[in-house]
């Protein structure tokens, strides 16, 4: 053997042992949270509705704006702002509709 070759014995530190935590929510996780937002989120504009007609519209425009949401990155996040958006744009549809119903009201009364 060589005398510039020196043998050298490995020590190796203790193993550190840690176990693996998930970085975020997973996706099932994040579809209750969600669905429970959204239905905390619902009730106040539900208690406003005055009319089956309107309820029926806020209701839609809850899932609607869940749907949206599901789809971005940070679902919890952006569907408190959508519900707004699509709520309020949902009741001034039902105003609307309801207005054209209130005029038309004599035309259909004249046609019969």
């Amino acid at each position: 053997m060589n005398e510039s070759v020196q043998r050298l014995t490995a020590h190796f530190a203790r193993p550190i042992r840690f176990s693996v935590r998930p970085r975020g929510l997973t996706r099932a996780e994040q579809r209750v949270m969600l669905s429970d937002l959204k239905e905390r989120l619902l009730r106040p504009h539900l208690a406003r509705a005055g009319s089956e007609t309107v309820r029926s519209r806020v209701r839609g425009a809850a899932e609607e704006a869940a749907s949206l949401a599901w789809v971005s990155p940070f679902p919890l996040l952006v569907l408190p702002e959508l519900v707004e958006e699509k709520v309020a744009r949902a009741r001034e549809e039902a105003a609307r509709q309801e207005r054209i119903r209130r005029r038309t009201a004599d035309w259909l009364a004249w046609a019969a």
